[in-house]
């Protein structure tokens, strides 16, 4: 079913991660991502020293050298199979998420850097097609807001953008599914607009740092 517009929203962390211990987890049934339970605490600080992974032995960590972190969604991906028998425990330094208010609008653009490859051939005759090789891939997210005389219903966006704060952002076609973008953004510009006959306006230009996930659960 095509989905309005009306539906959409953007919820984006705080400034300050929460620290959290013995927090549980599950194992998938393909014994290598492990997510904790709470879905409420999957965007994890990436400069926090506290991440930690407790298997079958309480106490005693994993070693670090046997997972990856996936901070973005909050998942320890195993490089090796483990048991699903196991109870798994996480500590972790993470982001509380709201609803950003006062949004009306969201753009998300992806797009990958292609290289021309194209060579001479050797065989007769000329070329007719040119050929690519994929390179790196970069997104930049756009948010209208109206501007208010406060900011009780969204962070000032100026003041992290001056301290150079990063945040996750999650953009939802629909508030009644899981379905979201999701990834780690730093502000690239906030700029505003007042003008004697239309509301005040407020736009936001984020741009992700590493890879943008679609995710289809909460």
């Amino acid at each position: 079913m095509v989905l309005h517009g009306k539906l959409g929203r953007v919820r984006i962390t705080a400034s300050t991660p929460t620290s959290t211990t013995n927090l549980s987890a599950d194992l998938w049934t393909d014994k290598r991502t492990l997510v904790i339970d709470d879905t409420t605490r999957r965007h994890w600080d990436r400069n926090s020293t506290l991440h930690r992974v407790y298997g079958a032995t309480t106490g005693t960590p994993l070693a670090a050298a046997s997972y990856t972190l996936d901070y973005v969604r909050g998942r320890v991906v195993f490089s090796t199979d483990h048991s699903t028998a196991v109870v798994y425990k996480v500590d972790m330094a993470w982001f509380p998420t709201s609803c950003l208010g006062v949004t009306k609008s969201w753009s998300l653009d992806v797009s990958n850097d292609l290289k021309d490859s194209t060579v001479f051939s050797c065989a007769t005759g000329s070329i007719g097609w040119r050929t690519f090789t994929p390179g790196l891939g970069e997104g930049t997210i756009q948010l209208g807001r109206l501007y208010g005389s406060s900011e009780s219903t969204g962070p000032p966006f100026v003041d992290r953008q001056a301290l150079s704060s990063p945040l996750f952002v999650e953009l939802l076609p629909s508030a009644t599914a899981g379905d979201k973008f999701e990834c780690y953004a730093y502000i690239q510009t906030d700029s505003h607009q007042i003008s004697v006959d239309d509301l005040g306006q407020e736009n936001v230009t984020l741009k992700p740092s590493g890879p943008i996930h679609y995710t289809t659960s909460t």
